[in-house]
């Protein structure tokens, strides 16, 4: 029952995955797998997310969080350490997800409640993500040894206090990535005067019919 479960949750993610142009192996496939199995089970305790339905979980954190891979790819560092920053991490989305389809970058994600950084700290050393590393913290009290390339958030605060409680964590030349639902026209208007919008990208969750925009940010 367990392995028919397992090719079913494989299925649609390789079929989530090749919609978004993704290449995954299997490797990938298992990890994120058995970090959806410890999402679901940790939720029962922990209350990490509303969503209990595998199918669901997938289609609505596992496949979302992967929208956010193109993007992320387009600003890797020449260096092969692309720094990423994941504010207000949650259960671990979209940053997980992204640690594991990105094993080049390097992934940092923060999070005030403590029991959602034990459990992400506990998926790290399950899934060996040897790129990845949880932190309990106010990101605004964070004080890391070097600056981010890259800075993201999923469902964490309006745009303007997500920018002012993480600038001094940005690189010089670093860019914010925000994921919303529909697109924040209120909130874009109301971004601080350093700041620009570099682009903003609509996209599509395969399984889910509800708007998706990433917002990119720089400073001026």
């Amino acid at each position: 029952m367990v392995q028919k479960m397992q090719n079913k949750n494989f299925e649609r993610l390789s079929e989530g995955f090749k919609a978004l142009h993704l290449s995954v192996n299997e490797v990938n496939l298992e990890k994120m797998d058995k970090f959806l199995q410890l999402l679901l089970k940790w939720n029962k305790v922990y209350n990490l997310t509303s969503i209990n339905n595998e199918t669901e979980a997938i289609d609505k954190h596992l496949l979302d969080s992967a929208t956010l891979i193109p993007l992320l790819k387009e600003f890797e560092q020449p260096n092969g350490k692309t720094s990423v920053m994941d504010v207000g991490c949650g259960g671990g989305l979209p940053g997980i997800p992204a640690a594991i389809l990105l094993p080049n970058f390097r992934f940092t994600l923060v999070d005030t409640v403590a029991k959602k950084i034990a459990f992400v700290s506990q998926v790290i050393i399950n899934l060996k993500l040897l790129n990845a590393q949880a932190v309990n913290a106010r990101v605004e009290s964070y004080c890391p040894e070097e600056k981010f390339d890259l800075i993201t958030s999923r469902a964490f605060a309006s745009i303007s206090t997500f920018i002012n409680l993480t600038e001094k964590h940005l690189s010089k030349n670093g860019r914010w990535i925000v994921m919303k639902g529909k697109l924040p026209e209120e909130e874009i208007e109301k971004i601080p005067d350093f700041v620009k919008v570099v682009e903003i990208r609509k996209v599509e969750i395969p399984n889910v019919d509800s708007e998706r925009h990433l917002v990119v940010l720089s400073r001026k």
